[in-house]
């Protein structure tokens, strides 16, 4: 949210290291990867999230990933 894309990128790898099923911390870090203009390495993010929202049947974050994946497939 604050535009230091390149920090949370290296947060969220960090999350995922600790926690490599963490749905969220995908979302976010696909998130942050699109904000850097890595926008292919955000829909692997997305989809990896996208996959572990089905299997938690979050119906919320499942949107958001279609969304995002969706919406940069073209980038």
């Amino acid at each position: 949210m604050l535009g230091r894309y390149r920090g949370a990128k290296v947060d969220f790898d960090q999350t995922l290291r600790l926690d490599p099923d963490n749905s969220n911390a995908y979302y976010s870090r696909g998130q942050a990867k699109a904000g850097i203009g890595r926008y292919k390495d955000a829909i692997a993010d997305w989809q990896a999230s996208l996959e572990l929202a089905n299997e938690t049947k979050n119906s919320a974050l499942i949107a958001s990933n279609e969304r995002r994946i969706q919406e940069f497939e073209w980038k």
